[in-house]
């Protein structure tokens, strides 16, 4: 059975429950060493990220107040910074009827806050997961396009991608395709095909190399399944949309 191995930060958590807490550490390093909410530096490539500073939304929730458990829909024009950082959520809807959506008749709830015990575990974790990683904004499609409206949606789905592109992260809630009511986080015990972090000497294994120029580093590691992915994320019912990148 193939396998692939990668490093292991020693700072992130593998066992044990978790229901959201414990992954928000980790989170909120990989956020910060993605970019900074004022940086648009791509790390990756070392230069700007393409159209970062060049596009906002048509509308945008606000989670400034997710502490006092709401967060309001926002017009472009109310939002103070021109270009600021936002996140995106790609999801699986499920049944509509069991969701919060933009209509007509809910505008001016969203306007003045929807409480966050209103919304979907999926919405709820999303915004409390940008809130917690010190941002602000997140664009949710259901919440954010007139699902009552063809011209807001014609108009909407027109700039997809470059409401994805532009965006600084978007969350994939692929379990959440599955279960639609499961949320983001979950309680779980120990994974089957998750193994504990081991040491490994680069003298025993000298001749190993995880690129054509560079030698497998004595560090923690981890040996996990290739398949995982596969069956995780490549094969979940999210990842079949056609914008999920």
């Amino acid at each position: 059975m193939p396998f692939w191995i990668m490093i292991v930060d020693d700072g992130l958590v593998y066992m044990g429950r978790s229901r959201g807490h414990r992954s928000f550490p980790p989170l909120m390093k990989w956020s910060d060493l993605t970019a900074h909410p004022w940086s648009n530096l791509d790390p990756y490539i070392g230069h700007l990220r393409p159209g970062i500073g060049t596009f906002f939304l048509t509308r945008v929730l606000d989670v400034k107040k997710v502490s006092l458990g709401i967060i309001s829909l926002r017009n472009r024009e109310e939002v103070k910074t021109e270009y600021p950082a936002y996140w995106t959520l790609s999801h699986r809807w499920g049944d509509p009827s069991q969701i919060q959506q933009l209509l007509k008749t809910t505008e001016q709830k969203l306007r003045k806050g929807i409480s966050l015990g209103d919304l979907s575990h999926t919405f709820r974790d999303a915004a409390l997961l940008v809130y917690r990683l010190g941002y602000r904004y997140i664009w949710i499609d259901s919440l954010c396009i007139f699902q009552d409206s063809k011209s807001d949606w014609q108009h909407e789905s027109g700039t997809m991608a470059d409401i994805y592109r532009h965006s600084l992260c978007n969350i994939s809630a692929i379990s959440s395709s599955i279960d639609p009511s499961s949320g983001l986080f979950h309680y779980r015990e120990h994974e089957a095909r998750l193994l504990f972090p081991f040491r490994i000497s680069v003298r025993a294994y000298r001749t190993f190399r995880t690129s054509s120029t560079r030698r497998l580093s004595v560090g923690r590691w981890m040996i996990r399944n290739d398949s995982a992915w596969v069956d995780d994320v490549e094969n979940a019912p999210l990842s079949t949309h056609g914008w999920v990148l």
